[in-house]
Order: C-alpha cells, then sequence, then structure tokens
C-alpha cells in the first residue's frame, strides 16, 4: 500500500512541476511574440539605418562646407552649387553697388 501512495505522490509531483514548466516556456513565448517586444526590435533595427543616414548626411554636409569655405578663401564668387543663386558679397567682404 505505501508503494501506490509513494508512487502517486511522485506522479503528482511530477505533473506539478511539468505543468508549471510549461506555463513559464508558454508565457516568455507569448511575451516575445507581444507587440512591445516585436516593436522594440523592428525600432532598433530602424534605428540602426537612421544613425547610419544621420552620419552620412553629417558628413557630406562637412564636406561640403569644407569645399565652400576653400572657394571663398580662393577669393571666387561663383556658388559652389549649381543652380544656386549667387552670393551677394564680393571676395573682399563688401556688398556690391545698385547702380
Amino acid at each position: 500500500m505505501m508503494r501506490r501512495v509513494r508512487w502517486m505522490v511522485m506522479g503528482a509531483a511530477a505533473g506539478w512541476a511539468g505543468q508549471n514548466w510549461a506555463r513559464r516556456q508558454v508565457r516568455r513565448l507569448t511575451q516575445s511574440l507581444a507587440p512591445k517586444p516585436l516593436g522594440r526590435a523592428a525600432a532598433a533595427r530602424v534605428g540602426g539605418r537612421l544613425d547610419d543616414a544621420r552620419r552620412e548626411a553629417q558628413r557630406a554636409r562637412a564636406e561640403t562646407e569644407q569645399r565652400l569655405r576653400a572657394r571663398l578663401t580662393r577669393g571666387e564668387a561663383a556658388a559652389a552649387v549649381p543652380g544656386a543663386p549667387l552670393d551677394p558679397v564680393a571676395a573682399n567682404g563688401e556688398l556690391p553697388s545698385r547702380e
């Protein structure tokens, strides 16, 4: 009789432990598939691309500014960008006369 009680108790304990393990696994899976973690993962991917684009824009802006400053120091009055309006300030720093 004691053998049966022992096996029944061991079976109940194993069932309880297995049920708790399964519950934790299901909860972990549902939390990983919830909108918040998925949104965080998507934001991290897009955020990385936006950071790359921002760095590239800063590099291009700095390069253009350096090129424009070099043209000003050489005394060129024409705009560096084709189609852009001409700067009214002459190479010597004075405004042109309107006569």
